[in-house]
């Protein structure tokens, strides 16, 4: 399976290590209740930036498959992630949870797709985060 550098993307690879990624349990768990969209080698948790750049976490389950696919659709994911976000950084914190078909999609096609979701999930953001106290 050819990766992305493969398909003339290096500079995905490169910029995918400014996107700051989410580290702590509480944080994975806080997602979980946000803003959920789905696509057909990812879904994704949105929900508001507890710092002034969003965060974005990686999870997959073993059901997706050995830790050499999960690892390399993880991979994918990451560079998805950088030819998308890019330089401009996000406003809310995001959590992918890979599927198998992340494996297989074309890197263009994750790519788009990826895109399209995260400006979804945005639109739909409560204007206050979700564990805010009431004004």
């Amino acid at each position: 399976m050819p990766g992305p550098e493969a398909e003339g993307e290096p500079a995905c690879r490169r910029s995918s290590g400014q996107v700051p990624t989410l580290k702590h349990r509480r944080d994975f768990l806080l997602l979980a209740r946000g803003v959920r969209r789905h696509a057909r080698a990812f879904s994704l948790q949105v929900g508001p930036a507890e710092e002034a750049i969003g965060r974005i976490g990686y999870t997959l389950t073993r059901k997706v498959g050995t830790a050499v696919e999960r690892n390399r659709i993880r991979r994918r994911l990451r560079a998805a992630v950088g030819a998308v976000v890019g330089l401009n950084p996000m406003a809310f914190d995001a959590v992918l949870i890979g599927r198998r078909e992340g494996l297989h999609e074309p890197f263009d096609t994750l790519c788009s797709a990826l895109a399209k979701e995260l400006a979804s999930a945005s639109r739909r953001l409560p204007a206050t985060p979700v564990d805010a106290p009431g004004v």
